[in-house]
C-alpha cells in the first residue's frame, strides 16, 4: 500500500480511538484478541508537522551538576577516541553483521511476557530476538558515527525500567517525560515507571523497537530540531547500557509507545569525544541511515548535527559561521547568526535552521542546522559534501576552524556488490604503478600492487593491466563472493615473441595460432607476449594483426 495512503488511513485510525476513547475500556484479558503481529497499515505522527511519521516529544535533559563558564566541559570528563577509519566495505561488512528491522515498518513487535494495563499493573517483558534485534540497530548507528559500539548493550535492569515507562504512558495515555500516576497503580510499579519516562527517549507510533532506535537518531520534527536531543543520547560517546521497553495496551502499533533508557552512561557533563560527532559523520555515509527508511528517493527534512568534542570551548551562534557546499554543483548554503532557528519560530520543512545548543542533551557543545528542502532536494548516490565550521575556538581561548567531507552512497546497491582486488607482482614482487583498467575504468596499483573496484555480484568482468616497458596482462573475473582477489604477474619481454628469439617472425605467429585452436597452451610471459593488442585475451585477432606485421603489411604493433 502507498505510504502516504497508508499514513493517512492512519490518521484516521488514531483520531477514532483517542475520540472514543477506546483504549481505556480494554481489560487484559482481551488482549488476546488483537494479533500483536498483525501487518503494519500505516506510520503516523500527531504532531503538527505532517511531514513526519512519528509522535517524537522532546528529549529527555540532564541538568549541569555545577554551572561552568566559559567553557562547561568538566576538566574531569572521559575522554573517547573517535573512528573515523570506515569506508564501504567496513559499512557493508558490519551492516550484514548487524542485521535489524528498523527499515522494515511491516515488522512488529512481540512479547515474551504480555503487559497489564490495568491494576494489577504488569510491565511484561519484550521477546529475546525483538531487543537484539533493536541492539543491532544500536550498534550500527554507533558504529556509523565512529563511536564505540561493540560493547553496546540492551540490559535486563534498564529493558525492566523502559518496559515500566512504556506501560505506563500506554495505559495512561499520556506521552510525557513527567506523566501523573494514575489513581489505581501501586507506587512501586509508578516509581520504577517515572523513571522509564523521565531518564528516557520516548516515541509513539513505531511498529518495532528498532524503527524507533533509527528514529530517535533521525529526530525530525518541530519539537527536536533545535537541539536533536534524542540523537545526541543515542550518540553519547561513553555510553554503553541502553535498555529499551514497548507497549501497545490494544495491541495496535500506531498507538504504540516506545522507552529507551539513555540515562545510565556518564551523561553528557561525564564524558565527550576527543574532537566531534556528527551526524551524518564525515566520509563515506549511507543515505538510508541519514533518511532512516530504505527509499533513498525522499527529501530529507532531517537536521544535520555536531557536538564539539574535548578540544573546544562552547560555541555561540553569534559568533559561527557554517558553510555547506555540495561539489556536483558547487551549491553553496551559509549558515550564521541571522539563519532562524526553527525550534523558535514556525516550524517549516522549507527553511533553513541553525541552531546552538549547550544544554545536557546527551552530549553538549551541539550545532545543528539543515539546508532548506527545497533547495537541496534529493541526496544522490555519490553526492558529496564539504561542511566548513569557523568562529569556534580551542579551550585555550585561540580560534578553531573545523572542516571535513561526506560522500553519501546506496547502501543497498552496495550490499548486492562485491570487491575485486587485483594484486599485480613482477619478478614476484609487488608492482606499483601499473594500470587496470576493468568496467571501463582506470585504477592505479598502490604500494603493494594492489587494485580494486567494487563491481556487481554474479558477474564476469574482464580486465587488463598494463605498465610501460611490461607486456600487458589481462583475463577475466567471475564474482562468486563478497571479495574475489585475483593474482596478476607482469612480465617482461617484446610484443608477439613467444619464442624468446628476439624478434617476430612466422614461427611466433604459429606458435600463437596453435595456442588459439587449443593444439598447445601458452603461458607466463609467452602468453603475455601473445597478446597482442593487449585487450587482456589472446584471440584469431592477435594472429592475424601479428601476420601483417611479419608480411610488412602493418608498421609497427
Amino acid at each position: 500500500m502507498n505510504r502516504v495512503l497508508k499514513k493517512w488511513i492512519s490518521r484516521a485510525l488514531i483520531i477514532f480511538l483517542f475520540a472514543s476513547f477506546v483504549f481505556n475500556t480494554y481489560a487484559q484479558d482481551d488482549l488476546s484478541q488483537y494479533d500483536l503481529s498483525q501487518e503494519n497499515l500505516s506510520q503516523d505522527d500527531l504532531s503538527q508537522d505532517d511531514s513526519q511519521q512519528f509522535s517524537l516529544g522532546e528529549a529527555p535533559i540532564q541538568e549541569a551538576p555545577t554551572a561552568e563558564a566559559p567553557d562547561i566541559s568538566p576538566a574531569a570528563a572521559t575522554i573517547i577516541p573517535m573512528d573515523r577509519t570506515r569506508d564501504i566495505d567496513a559499512i557493508v561488512s558490519m551492516a550484514k553483521l548487524l542485521p535489524h528491522s528498523g527499515f522494515n515498518s511491516e515488522k512488529t513487535t512481540s512479547y515474551t511476557v504480555i503487559p497489564r494495563f490495568i491494576a494489577p499493573y504488569s510491565a511484561g517483558s519484550l521477546a529475546a530476538p525483538e531487543i537484539a534485534d533493536a541492539q543491532n540497530a544500536l550498534k550500527m548507528v554507533r558504529f556509523l558515527a565512529g563511536l564505540p559500539y561493540d560493547t553496546v548493550q540492551f540490559i535486563d535492569s534498564l529493558n525492566n525500567i523502559a518496559q515500566h515507562g512504556a506501560v505506563l504512558l500506554s495505559a495512561s495515555d499520556q506521552f510525557s517525560h513527567n506523566p501523573v500516576k494514575p489513581t489505581d497503580m501501586d507506587s512501586s510499579f509508578f516509581d520504577l515507571a517515572l523513571r522509564g519516562c523521565s531518564e528516557a527517549n520516548l516515541i509513539w507510533g513505531c511498529t518495532n523497537i528498532s524503527e524507533a532506535v533509527l528514529e530517535f537518531v533521525a529526530d525530525a520534527n518541530a519539537n527536536n530540531i533545535a537541539r536533536a536531543g534524542h540523537r545526541r543520547w543515542v550518540l553519547q560517546p561513553g555510553s554503553e547500557n541502553f535498555g529499551i521497553g514497548y507497549a501497545s495496551k490494544n495491541g495496535i502499533w500506531s498507538s504504540a509507545t516506545i522507552s529507551m533508557h539513555v540515562f545510565d552512561g556518564p551523561g553528557p557533563y561525564g564524558c565527550e569525544s576527543d574532537s566531534y560527532v556528527a551526524w551524518p559523520n564525515s566520509g563515506v555515509f549511507p543515505i538510508q541511515y541519514f533518511l532512516s527508511f530504505e527509499n533513498i528517493n525522499l527529501v530529507p527534512p532531517y537536521p544535520w548535527s555536531i557536538n564539539l568534542g574535548s578540544p573546544y570551548r562552547a560555541p555561540s551562534k553569534n559568533d559561527i559561521v557554517l558553510k555547506l557546499t555540495r561539489m556536483r554543483d558547487n551549491k553553496v548554503w551559509i549558515f550564521d547568526k541571522n539563519t532562524p532557528n526553527l525550534g523558535e519560530t514556525v516550524y517549516s520543512d522549507n527553511s533553513a535552521h541553525l541552531a546552538v545548543d549547550n544544554d545536557g542533551y546527551g552530549m553538549l557543545k551541539a550545532i545543528v542546522f539543515r539546508p532548506d528542502v527545497t533547495s537541496l532536494g534529493v541526496l544522490q548516490d555519490g553526492d558529496e559534501f564539504k561542511i566548513e565550521l569557523s568562529g569556534i575556538q580551542y579551550t585555550d581561548g585561540s580560534a578553531a576552524v573545523l572542516s571535513y567531507e561526506i560522500r553519501f552512497f546506496d547502501l543497498a546497491k552496495e550490499m548486492n556488490r562485491s570487491r575485486i582486488k587485483l594484486n599485480v607482482t613482477h619478478n614476484g614482487n609487488p608492482l606499483s604503478g601499473a594500470t587496470v583498467t576493468i568496467d571501463g575504468q582506470s585504477l592505479i596499483t598502490d604500494v603493494n600492487g594492489l587494485a580494486s573496484l567494487r563491481v556487481h555480484n554474479n558477474t564476469a568482468h574482464s580486465y587488463v593491466v598494463s605498465k610501460d616497458g611490461l607486456l600487458h596482462s589481462g583475463g577475466t573475473v567471475n564474482v562468486v563472493a563478497s571479495e574475489i582477489i585475483e593474482n596478476v604477474a607482469m612480465y617482461s619481454g617484446m610484443i608477439g615473441d613467444v619464442n624468446d628469439s628476439n624478434t617476430r617472425t612466422i614461427t611466433d605467429v604459429t606458435m600463437i595460432y596453435q595456442h588459439v585452436r587449443s593444439k598447445t597452451v601458452l603461458t607466463g610471459d609467452k602468453l603475455a607476449a601473445a597478446d597482442i593488442n593487449g585487450d587482456g585475451k589472446v584471440t584469431i585477432t592477435d594472429v592475424t594483426v601479428l601476420y601483417q606485421y611479419v608480411r610488412n603489411k602493418i608498421a609497427s604493433l
